[in-house]
């Protein structure tokens, strides 16, 4: 198999975040006031579901990982700017004693998880693409979507290549072109993803480039592209 990177989930003992979790909702729940990180109380219109609106979202809703969980040395950070925010670092593609692999970092949204409310999902399935509107800086980054699965490192996983420059591009990702992975592995055989319960998204970068790297994300949102061509109908092979 080919290998890119996957999420860590293995931050906090699951009863514990549960109680967590629980507590936060609860929180809010008590204080309407508060803002929610995913944007799940908009209501899906015909122009779609914002799930990011990075201008109303904290710095604590992400989650930033790098190979330095394995002895990397790669570095990275998410930054709240003025209607955005900035995932930047700098990557090192030196594999260290002992390791298999390095030279990668991801950040992505906070698990939404079991509490005493019961489940708690985004739900998609009216939509067929995602949209991101991001400043790049010409390198390839991965989006990362992760359903309810009965394996914790399962992820949907599809390219975003993105112009060098100060200019803004909308970058629109037909559901059918991601591909599922497991621990970092494209897997063999593909299953459709399960959109109505998603409990986690977010960017990665792992091209075996070293040196620094900047990405800004102003929206992700799920949409309805009117004819979504995938790349997979169009390509026989896979971009990993």
């Amino acid at each position: 198999h080919t290998h890119t990177h996957t999420f860590s989930t293995m931050t906090t003992p699951r009863w514990k975040a549960v109680l967590q979790e629980s507590a936060r909702i609860v929180r809010d729940r008590l204080r309407p006031a508060v803002q929610r990180n995913w944007e799940t109380s908009n209501v899906a219109t015909k122009d779609g579901l914002v799930l990011f609106a990075c201008d109303r979202t904290e710095e604590s809703a992400w989650v930033v990982g790098t190979d330095a969980m394995y002895g990397g040395k790669s570095t990275a950070r998410v930054e709240k700017h003025d209607g955005f925010v900035r995932f930047s670092g700098v990557l090192n593609t030196e594999i260290p004693p002992g390791a298999e692999r390095s030279g990668f970092a991801y950040f992505r949204s906070k698990l939404l998880i079991h509490t005493i409310f019961g489940e708690q999902f985004v739900n998609m399935q009216d939509f067929n693409a995602l949209e991101l509107v991001v400043r790049g800086d010409g390198r390839h980054y991965i989006m990362n979507v992760m359903p309810q699965s009965l394996h914790p490192e399962d992820l949907f996983q599809s390219f975003v290549y993105t112009r060098g420059g100060p200019f803004w591009q909308t970058i629109q990702i037909p559901i059918a072109d991601f591909l599922l992975t497991t621990g970092g592995a494209v897997q063999y055989y593909q299953t459709r993803m399960h959109t109505g319960k998603i409990i986690a998204m977010g960017l990665s970068l792992s091209d075996r480039h070293a040196g620094p790297f900047a990405i800004d994300v102003r929206s992700i949102r799920a949409i309805n592209m009117h004819k979504p061509l995938s790349n997979m109908n169009a390509i026989a092979t896979r971009p990993f």
